[in-house]
C-alpha cells in the first residue's frame, strides 16, 4: 500500500509540475514561500534516506545464467579406418576385409592423384598398378599386388614384425596419400 500511495502522489506532483510549466497561472494560488520549499526539501531527503536504508536491508538479486555449454566429443577423422585396420591385424587372414580396405584406399588414391596431379581416372589407376604414383615401395605394393621389392633380409624381418604385411602397406599408403594431398611430394619433385 505504501508503494501505491507513493506512486499516486509522485504521478500527481509530476502532472502538477508539467501543468505549471505549460500554464504558470494555474499554480499562482499555491504558497511558494521559503518555509514550504524547506519542508518539501526535507521530505524529499528523508524519503531518499528511507529508500537507501530499504535497499541496504534487502538481499541483492542476481540474474541466473544458463549452464555453460558442454564440450561435445567429435570423432577424429580417420579413427574408423584405424579401428578397422587394427581389427584386421587381429584377424590375420580375412581376405574379404583386406580386399574391401584395398578397394577403398584405391578409390581414395585415385581421387587424390586426380585432384593433385590432374590425372584422368584411368591414368591414376595405371599409376597405382605400375607403382609410379609413389617412391615408397611398401606403399606401392598395396595396390600393385607385388612384393615391395625389398631385399631378402627385409622380407625375413617383415615375417617377424607384430603387424601383418597388409597392415604395414596400408599405413604406408595412407601416409603417402596424405603427403601427396598436402603437396609435399610435388614440392619435393620441384
Amino acid at each position: 500500500m505504501n508503494v501505491r500511495l507513493s506512486a499516486v502522489v509522485g504521478v500527481a506532483l509530476g502532472v502538477l509540475g508539467i501543468a505549471a510549466l505549460a500554464a504558470p497561472g494555474l499554480t499562482a494560488g499555491l504558497p511558494t514561500d521559503d518555509a514550504l520549499v524547506t519542508v518539501l526539501g526535507a521530505v524529499l531527503v528523508l524519503g531518499g534516506f528511507r529508500e537507501v536504508q530499504r535497499r541496504r536491508s534487502t538481499d541483492p538479486s542476481y540474474a541466473e545464467t544458463a549452464d555453460t555449454e558442454q564440450a561435445i566429443e567429435l570423432p577424429t577423422p580417420g579413427a574408423d579406418f584405424d579401428d578397422r585396420l587394427a581389427a584386421f591385424s587381429a584377424q590375420l587372414h580375412n581376405a574379404a576385409e583386406r580386399d574391401r580396405l584395398r578397394s577403398q584406399l584405391a578409390d581414395v588414391a585415385v581421387a587424390t592423384l586426380r585432384r593433385r596431379f590432374d590425372y584422368a581416372a584411368d591414368e591414376a589407376r595405371a599409376a597405382l598398378d605400375d607403382r609410379t604414383w609413389t617412391d615408397d615401395p611398401v606403399a606401392a605394393a598395396l595396390f600393385s599386388g607385388t612384393e615391395p621389392g625389398d631385399g631378402p633380409l627385409d622380407r625375413v624381418r617383415s615375417m617377424f614384425r607384430p603387424d601383418a604385411a597388409f597392415t604395414r602397406r596400408a599405413r604406408h599408403a595412407v601416409d603417402e596419400l596424405y603427403r601427396i594431398a598436402e603437396g609435399e611430394r610435388e614440392d619435393a619433385d620441384e
